[in-house]
């Protein structure tokens, strides 16, 4: 499996008449959050115009997949928050994350101990 790129978490918050509330937080793994994406062209990620989409389903007897989806929404108040590149500046400063070695498929790692 390649190595992933995002963590995708969805909290729901609240039914509210016949609306469903919910936080989605999405993390990004193995990249450096302040370097475009060679890969795709995408920007870096603290720049990103995130615009998500929700598929709803009839059930879970069959694998959803295109086409398979009863209803599409699109998030309201999607984007990256403005303070984005300020938290990934220092949560890079307090974990000390280094570039991977060449041939990696990692981009970033913990760095290896001196023991």
């Amino acid at each position: 499996m390649a190595d992933p790129k995002l963590s995708i978490l969805a909290f729901p918050q609240k039914i509210q008449g016949n609306e469903l509330f919910f936080n989605v937080l999405i993390i990004p793994r193995n990249i450096d959050p302040f370097v475009p994406w060679p890969e795709t062209g995408a920007p870096a990620w603290v720049n990103a115009d995130l615009q998500l989409r929700a598929n709803f389903i009839k059930g879970l007897d069959n694998f959803p997949s295109d086409g398979a989806h009863v209803q599409q929404f699109n998030f309201a108040q999607t984007g990256i928050p403005t303070q984005a590149n300020k938290m990934f500046e220092l949560l890079k400063q307090q974990f000390n994350i280094v570039p991977a070695p060449a041939g990696s498929e990692r981009r970033l790692q913990k760095p290896i101990p001196n023991d």
